[in-house]
């Protein structure tokens, strides 16, 4: 058994499904993702799916070391700490709600094969995890988009403009019928999705006044 956390079974796996290798490792890769979304049921994180990026760290335990690449998780208690050990700006959304409590509740990240970033967050009246915002850096399968969380049963899904790039934006459910929506983008070289139990206008709000 893993000695990770679910959260961080999720960000491992997450850059690991994502490295760029050998055909045979990408062979390897794709036979892991197809199992995972086999599995995919089993686990839910507060009502949105996590797909293949959540489950699939059990699958790995059995994969060689080189496939897996390096996949330590690291917490910090801020931004700050984070950008200064990972080496980057974290992208973080200008528009930030009163209602929601900075800092984040959890900021988890990992350096390789690609740099992540999860942050999570909490509402201040109620101090649930309402945001999650996920990024990923660096050179990353394009089926990393499809596997970003989203609402458990989605009711709507399209392609928007986010500031000139091209965003897919979910709007559903949770497994309790409460809303779950999330956006999906890539700027650059970087790959985001945000997703809260708030509106579709907060949620927009919010991504776009993403800054990088």
């Amino acid at each position: 058994m893993s000695d990770y956390s679910p959260q961080q079974r999720g960000l491992c796996c997450c850059c690991t499904l994502l490295s760029k290798g050998g055909k045979g490792e990408q062979a390897n890769m794709i036979k892991l993702g197809f199992l995972a979304r086999e599995l995919v049921g089993i686990l839910t994180s507060v009502g949105l799916v996590l797909g293949v990026a959540a489950i699939t760290l059990w699958v790995l335990n059995g994969v060689p070391t080189q496939i897996q690449g390096t996949n330590k998780v690291l917490e910090f208690k801020d931004t700050r700490d984070a950008q200064l050990a990972l080496g980057i700006k974290i992208s973080r959304p200008a528009y930030f709600p009163d209602y929601l409590a900075w800092p984040p509740a959890l900021i988890q990240a990992q350096k390789r094969p690609a740099i992540a970033v999860l942050m999570t967050f909490t509402s201040r009246e109620q101090d649930r995890e309402v945001l999650w915002i996920h990024e990923v850096i660096g050179q990353v399968d394009k089926v990393f988009v499809t596997q970003l969380p989203e609402p458990k049963k989605a009711l709507q899904r399209s392609k928007i403009d986010l500031n000139g790039d091209e965003a897919e934006l979910v709007l559903g459910q949770g497994l309790d019928g409460e809303a779950y929506n999330c956006i999906r983008w890539k700027h650059s070289n970087r790959y985001i999705a945000m997703a809260t139990v708030y509106s579709q206008e907060e949620l927009l709000k919010m991504a776009r006044s993403m800054t990088y």
